[in-house]
This record gives structure tokens, C-alpha cells and sequence, in this order.
């Protein structure tokens, strides 16, 4: 994004944080359309399966329907959908050897991450 401002162009950070704050926090119609898509796409049945069976009971489900102490299934896919849709990734951490899942900011990710495939 760049800034006018006594003939000369002064160009805005290129980093994620200034880019989501200029571009989506300060856009209501932005902002509405990525709350909506989040929205949407975390209210979808989840549908836990392997190649030979599905599974009604197992301690995943039970995970994501509580994963954390402050977020509900529903509030921690809206925060992943919408890191997804923000910054072209989505990241969750599993915390206490996975007694809990946390939706992680893509600029503040690091160590060792093991990718999921998801279809």
C-alpha cells in the first residue's frame, strides 16, 4: 500500500501484521467478509473417518468440541478460517502433550511443526 503525501510515495511495511491491520481491520466490508466465511465454514459437521470406518466416539472429537478453556469448537475454527483467509495459512497448537488446541497468529509461529493434511 502506498502513501501519498508531499509528492513523494512512502511505502506502508510489507509484513503481515501491517498488511491484515490496513487491509482488514480498517475495511468493514473486508472485515465482514472474512467473519462471514469463518463463520460459515466453522459451523460445518465434522466428520472424523479413516479409510475403513467412521468414528461417532474417539478423544479427538471430544478435543475439538472443547478445546481450550476459553474457546468452543466453533470459536477456534472461526480464528483458524480466518488466519487461513488473512495470510494464506493456519496453524494450531497442541498444548499439555494434547489436552488442548490453540489457533496460532502466522507471525508468531515457530519451532518444529509437523503439517496435516486436510480433504
Amino acid at each position: 500500500m502506498a502513501w501519498h503525501g508531499a509528492g513523494r510515495v512512502a511505502w506502508s511495511p510489507r509484513d503481515t501484521v501491517t498488511l491484515t491491520r490496513a487491509g482488514f481491520s480498517g475495511n468493514p466490508v473486508g472485515f465482514r467478509c472474512v467473519k462471514m466465511i469463518a463463520e460459515a465454514a466453522a459451523s460445518l459437521p465434522l466428520v472424523l473417518q479413516d479409510a475403513t470406518q467412521r468414528y461417532a466416539e474417539h478423544p479427538v472429537l471430544g478435543l475439538i468440541k472443547s478445546p481450550n478453556p476459553i474457546q468452543g469448537r466453533a470459536e477456534l475454527f472461526e480464528a483458524l478460517y480466518g488466519q487461513l483467509l488473512l495470510t494464506g495459512n493456519a496453524y494450531i497448537e497442541a498444548v499439555g502433550g494434547v489436552t488442548a488446541l490453540d489457533a496460532l497468529r502466522r507471525f508468531r509461529c515457530g519451532g518444529t511443526w509437523r503439517r496435516v493434511e486436510m480433504s
